[in-house]
């Protein structure tokens, strides 16, 4: 009886061994699980499609805004989507490029906007929450116009007057954890 085990055993330990090399085999050669990084010549051709924003187009409260961040650690393109938030409403293309000066506005019109921002997947240590056209603002480490993480949809209008002072001076957090405490505080 123990010897109908060992060769069950055996056999299975054996069908399995199989089935996983073959497994393994077949992903590797078909190209599963591996992304494919871009050349230095893609890089170069997206960085040097030139944005279009010669009209005199302007953001409405309509306007669609898409925000793209490419990770430049994974070669991955991230993408969030809104309304025009109230303080980019009536800026044009060139204005817009002025105030986000470390974005590239790929497309701009009166019903769609998009930007990109190459980042790395490396997370900041640190970020500052403060305020921009009157709603609470994340910053990647220190505040700066150009670091913006996000806008929230968090007005200061409905926030005490010592909070808004602290938002002025910037709120320095050290982690997600805490950002994201401070944030839902700031929001009840």
């Amino acid at each position: 009886m123990k010897t109908r085990y060992k060769i069950a055993l055996l056999f299975t330990c054996l069908f399995l061994g199989i089935s996983g090399w073959h497994m393994g085999y077949a992903r590797m050669n078909m190209g599963f699980d591996t992304p494919k990084l871009p050349t230095t010549d893609e890089i170069v051709a997206v960085e040097t499609i030139a944005p279009v924003y010669e009209t005199k187009d302007t953001i409405t409260p309509f306007t669609n805004i898409i925000l793209k961040h490419f990770d430049t650690t994974t070669a991955k393109v991230s993408e969030v989507g809104a309304l025009a938030p109230s303080f980019m409403l009536n800026k044009t293309g060139e204005e817009l490029k002025n105030t986000f000066a470390q974005w590239e506005i790929l497309s701009f019109s009166s019903e769609e906007v998009v930007m990109q921002r190459q980042i790395s997947s490396i997370p900041p240590v640190e970020y500052t929450i403060s305020h921009i056209g009157g709603f609470v603002t994340v910053f990647y480490g220190k505040m700066e116009e150009g670091n913006i993480k996000e806008v929230t949809r968090i007005p200061i209008s409905h926030l005490h007057e010592d909070e808004i002072k602290r938002l002025d001076a910037g709120i320095l957090v050290q982690n997600m954890d805490e950002l994201v405490r401070r944030l839902e505080d700031l929001g009840s």
